[in-house]
């Protein structure tokens, strides 16, 4: 896996940096991003379970970090020319503030950079907040896996929710930004 270009690790609003994070991590670090993932999912990962995915060729992510506090983190897999967010975890008390998009626009910088033209994801048809969020970014329907996920309290009849699979590709990038790509 290449390493992060220098513009992918930058500054933003409120003193909010944005830092590549790949291959073995400290213990406490896995900590600090399973006891945010369990804040932002019924399931939370566990910092093992992060722990072996960060080790994993071809995996890596993002994080989101202040001074105080990292109240984000996006996680990636790439292989040939596709990449898959696993997840994109953002704390309760910090969403609605750019974060998830800021991640996600660290990705897709990545990818442009590494010759990677398709980025996939699967996101819970009841997340409103993430779902317009991709289409903001160009993110379009790729399909649905039905029953995917598991219902927090039972709040499905069959225990259940539906994934929408989404999809950005190289030449959707391109035409949000304008520039059309021969």
């Amino acid at each position: 896996m290449s390493a992060a270009p220098s513009d992918v690790s930058d500054t933003g609003p409120a003193g909010l940096v944005t830092e590549f994070l790949c291959g073995p991590q400290p213990e406490a670090i896995l900590a600090g991003l399973a006891c945010l993932h369990a804040s932002a999912f019924p399931r939370g990962w566990s910092a093992d379970e992060l722990g072996v995915l960060l080790k994993t060729p071809g995996c890596a992510g993002f994080t989101a970090r202040t001074d105080e506090t990292v109240p984000g983190f996006l996680l990636f897999r790439s292989a040939g020319l596709e990449a898959e967010i696993l997840t994109l975890a953002v704390a309760p008390g910090w969403r609605r503030r750019g974060i998830g998009r800021r991640l996600t626009e660290a990705l897709v910088a990545w990818t442009a950079g590494n010759g990677i033209g398709d980025i996939h994801l699967e996101v819970a048809c009841d997340n409103a907040p993430a779902v317009a969020l991709y289409r903001q970014l160009g993110f379009r329907e790729a399909g649905r896996r039905r029953g995917y996920y598991s219902a927090p309290n039972g709040q499905e009849a069959d225990g259940r929710r539906d994934a929408l699979r989404m999809r950005l590709g190289r030449r959707d990038v391109s035409q949000r930004r304008g520039v059309s790509q021969r």
